[in-house]
């Protein structure tokens, strides 16, 4: 009796969990950075010091600030386009200046690819203190200019004006690995 008892509470446990594990359908942008920027730090050269830093945390952190309706391309998560986004930086320690671009391709769920943008920016800065908060601060620029260059494509705005979109699960992002 008790054993059936152990079996109906792990069984309602195991629904009322996967009843919470719902997938968040309300995004419109899925943001997928290699797990390659991950793995290898950039290697920043300053005047008296070399800086590696990692570039795949600061760029999600800022691709999810600064976009609205985005989320990160994972399990149960859904969206209507998906964002490749690949980070590059430079440090020119003469002119104090850090250069970036970021390369994003947008994928729709068919899937196929819509469009494909460069963003490039830089700022004044030294690498000296706070080497991450710098690199932030640009990504920040970055992500910007790239949701003006999507405001401003027509086509991926009638895309998302679809009544009929399927949207895209974020395990889709493991084909792109």
């Amino acid at each position: 009796m008790t054993r059936i008892l152990y079996q109906l509470l792990f069984t309602l446990l195991g629904l009322s969990a996967s009843i919470s594990a719902q997938p968040q359908t309300n995004h419109d942008y899925l943001i997928y950075v290699n797990k390659t920027f991950d793995d290898h730090s950039t290697h920043l050269n300053g005047f008296y010091s070399q800086y590696w830093v990692k570039q795949a945390p600061l760029l999600r952190e800022s691709a999810i600030k600064q976009l609205k309706s985005s989320s990160l391309c994972e399990k149960n998560n859904y969206g209507s386009l998906v964002l490749n986004i690949e980070p590059h930086s430079f440090y020119n320690p003469l002119l104090g200046t850090l250069y970036g671009s970021i390369k994003t391709t947008i994928y729709s769920s068919e899937p196929k690819v819509i469009k494909s943008f460069l963003s490039e920016d830089e700022i004044k800065g030294r690498l000296d203190v706070l080497p991450e908060k710098n690199i932030g601060l640009l990504f920040d620029k970055l992500i910007l200019k790239l949701q003006d260059q999507i405001k401003n494509e027509v086509m991926i705005n009638q895309y998302l004006k679809q009544k009929n979109i399927k949207p895209i699960e974020g395990t889709f992002c493991l084909v792109l690995d």
